[in-house]
């Protein structure tokens, strides 16, 4: 009776060692490669904040008189134990909106580094004011400024994406109202500069939330059994 035949399952190093000496200088180049896009990204990679807080949602009483502008009015139709719906309520736009109207969202202003955008705060040499972006489709796309003599500046836009393909170019004055079918704005200057800003619309309050605020906003109970 022959005895049956297995076959072999094991790894010859000796083989794998061969195969990966030959072939050294690829695995280095890609290597290589995978570390430069790697790096490259995390550079160019925009920044993002995360915050959290802890609070306490006090329940309404009783003798709690009725605040229909409060966020207690807001509530007032919640039992007491109902945590969960106030936690959601917490998350509409009729709350944060309260927050909106302290801050302001709708402009951005970035300046280029070292081929990476920073958002700038504080000493901005322009004032973007009297927005209104009526085709949605502008906003998050880069409109640039670029100052030209006397009270002229140049206003680009490009779309969004890695190739930022320029469509809109055109030259305006200082406090001249921009008035296109897609958007319209004003433009002031407040000191001279020489490099270019970048400006990113996001559009009004109701924009803002539904684009940036709301897929963010989490609220969790510290304890999930309470």
């Amino acid at each position: 009776m022959k005895e049956p035949l297995y076959e072999e399952d094991e790894i010859d190093l000796r083989e794998l060692f061969k195969v990966i000496h030959a072939r050294k200088i690829v695995i280095m180049f890609v290597a290589f490669i995978t570390l430069v896009i790697a790096s490259f990204y995390t550079y160019l990679k925009p920044l993002s904040y995360e915050s959290y807080c802890i609070g306490e949602i006090k329940m309404k009483s009783s003798s709690t008189p009725a605040m229909p502008n409060d966020l207690f009015g807001a509530m007032s139709g919640l039992s007491s134990d109902d945590l969960d719906k106030k936690m959601a309520l917490y998350s509409t736009f009729m709350i944060n909106k309260k927050v909106l109207d302290e801050v302001s969202l709708e402009v951005q202003y970035f300046l280029k580094k070292d081929i990476k955008l920073h958002e700038v705060y504080d000493g901005v040499a322009i004032t973007i004011s009297d927005i209104n972006i009526t085709d949605k489709s502008y906003l998050g796309k880069e409109f640039k400024i670029f100052p030209y003599e006397g009270d002229y500046f140049t206003l680009e836009i490009s779309d969004k994406g890695f190739l930022k393909n320029k469509f809109f170019e055109k030259r305006y004055k200082y406090g001249e109202f921009i008035q296109t079918e897609n958007f319209q704005f004003l433009v002031e200057k407040n000191s001279d500069f020489l490099d270019p800003y970048i400006v990113k619309f996001n559009g009004n309050k109701r924009d803002i939330y539904e684009n940036i605020i709301k897929d963010n906003l989490k609220f969790t109970r510290v304890d999930p059994k309470g």
